[in-house]
């Protein structure tokens, strides 16, 4: 969380569309505990922490949820929303997006998701899962 020169806080969020050689998206389930958003679908990622740029935060994150270790990752989308995803406050997003180099079904997850899946864009679409990752998944070609 974040307090902008006005006192108001602001929640700092990054996350990633990640894709395999097959053009399937990681998605993790959210477990009963979570304390944002439980038992819904998400993309890797999360809150960034002090001193931490959105980029340094999305890959630590999906470091901690997945195991997996990006070494890059592309600026996809930037979004603002006045509250939601469980806060009271204003929401910054930034989704980037990495494509694996194979089909790799490495992931371990950590004690925040209970189950993840790779799946194609359509079922992307179908999924209980925030409209703005949907409309960064549009940019995507």
């Amino acid at each position: 969380m974040y307090t902008d020169h006005n006192g108001q806080k602001v929640v700092l969020i990054s996350k990633v569309v990640i894709a395999n050689e097959s053009d399937k998206i990681l998605v993790l389930f959210r477990n009963e505990s979570a304390p944002k958003r439980p038992l819904t679908w998400d993309l890797p990622g999360g809150l960034l922490e002090a001193n931490e740029s959105p980029k340094e935060a999305v890959m630590r994150e999906v470091k901690e949820e997945t195991g997996i270790k990006l070494n890059s990752v592309k600026i996809l989308d930037v979004s603002y929303s006045i509250k939601g995803d469980g806060y009271d406050c204003p929401i910054i997003t930034f989704i980037y997006t990495h494509r694996l180099e194979s089909n790799t079904d490495e992931v371990k997850l950590s004690h925040e998701h209970n189950r993840y899946k790779w799946v194609a864009k359509d079922e992307f679409f179908r999924l209980e899962i925030p409209q703005k990752y949907k409309n960064a998944v549009e940019f995507i070609g």
